[in-house]
């Protein structure tokens, strides 16, 4: 139990930084951005939840079942075929995200002033649902350390790169929308070097059961 409360904690503590960072920015970001802008980012963060959840799949809560199978022997399979289905999945977001970029627009704000806000937002979405067999891979291994050091960097990065365009170079809220995707490349970058060597083969049989 108390090994079970460790990981929980930690895993808690690096799933609530995200959510904490936008918080933490926003009495800092209220001189340079409108309200109007905090309503676009407010909307963006809705449709970028919402393609998470239908892209995503599904997987992050039926790869467990996978990994452990067969004793573990197929647990470099199992990640990287999860991430082979992410990532054509992810493919096809950001090719909905840039082809339908101006209707979107259109339907969430009645305009089409911010097709590129969404075609950011859909590009930083599907480089978050590449990471979940990342993240799975250290849950997975208990690596809770590595995970919130991570997390915690990755956040911090987020922070930087936003105040830098925002407050910087004055982009406002194109560069908050930037500053999450700059950091979500590194995540990938990132969460990519520590993940399993991928098999010589891989088996995608586990991937067509799951």
């Amino acid at each position: 139990m108390n090994r079970l409360g460790k990981n929980l904690l930690v895993y808690g503590i690096g799933d609530a930084i995200r959510p904490l960072v936008s918080l933490f920015l926003l009495p800092l970001l209220t001189a340079y951005l409108s309200p109007a802008d905090y309503g676009v980012a407010g909307m963006l963060g809705l449709l970028s939840a919402l393609a998470n959840v239908v892209f995503s799949l599904g997987l992050g809560s039926i790869i467990g079942s996978y990994y452990f199978d067969d004793n573990g022997n197929k647990k470099g399979n199992v990640i990287w075929s999860s991430l082979l289905i992410l990532g054509i999945s992810s493919l096809a977001l950001i090719t909905l995200g840039i082809i339908g970029s101006s209707t979107i627009s259109r339907m969430l704000f009645d305009s089409t002033s911010h097709t590129y806000l969404v075609q950011i937002s859909m590009i930083t979405t599907a480089l978050m649902i590449i990471t979940i067999p990342f993240t799975l891979y250290m849950q997975f291994e208990e690596r809770r350390y590595t995970y919130q050091g991570l997390t915690t960097g990755i956040a911090l990065l987020n922070i930087a790169t936003v105040l830098l365009l925002v407050v910087g170079y004055k982009r406002g809220i194109n560069g908050m929308i930037e500053g999450g995707l700059i950091s979500q490349c590194v995540a990938v970058i990132l969460f990519g070097l520590i993940s399993p060597k991928p098999p010589l083969r891989l088996d995608m049989r586990l991937g067509l059961h799951m």
